[in-house]
């Protein structure tokens, strides 16, 4: 997750769990970049330009980034327990792959608003198709999510078991 221009790019990261994140700096002056969030908490402490610091993920949820420095930089980390989701393309379009057969609930996440859970079946070698709508900001993205338990949490966090799903903070 670079920092140009006092900006994170990306804006919204999403990784799965145990996940290396790096955070270089590509501006000409000092960073710190931090986190309270309950899924990760971390202070990176102030660094130069062209140098990078670094963070595991281990556990889901979302995780909130900002700039000790820059008050108005701010970035979304989202961290799942399982591989089932994708980020949509510049036209809003999304693609998860790999979903095993079955039924799940996909939902739209963007900054901080979630959509309502909505059903969809995988048939065996097949593809589904399913449209989603999330109250959009201009210029930001969404994550769509694959999950396999019935109702979210109300962050969009998800769980690849029925038994066993975070709540996020």
């Amino acid at each position: 997750m670079d920092q140009r221009n006092e900006t994170f790019v990306p804006h919204v990261l999403a990784i799965t769990t145990g996940t290396t994140v790096d955070f270089p700096n590509s501006d000409k002056f000092y960073h710190n970049v931090f986190s309270l969030s309950k899924a990760a908490t971390f202070d990176l402490g102030r660094y130069a330009a062209g140098r990078s610091r670094t963070v595991r993920f281990d556990r889901p949820g979302i995780v909130r980034v900002f700039c000790d420095i820059h008050s108005h930089m701010n970035a979304f980390i989202l961290v799942f327990s399982h591989p089932f989701f994708a980020m949509t393309d510049a036209d809003g379009r999304y693609r998860i792959e790999n979903v095993p057969p079955g039924t799940y609930s996909v939902i739209a996440w963007n900054e901080g608003t979630s959509s309502e859970p909505r059903p969809v079946t995988v048939p065996d070698g097949g593809i589904a198709e399913l449209g989603l709508h999330a109250a959009m900001r201009p210029a930001r993205r969404r994550c769509a999510a694959g999950s396999f338990w019935p109702a979210p949490c109300s962050q969009c966090c998800a769980s690849a078991s029925p038994s066993t799903w975070s709540t996020c903070a």
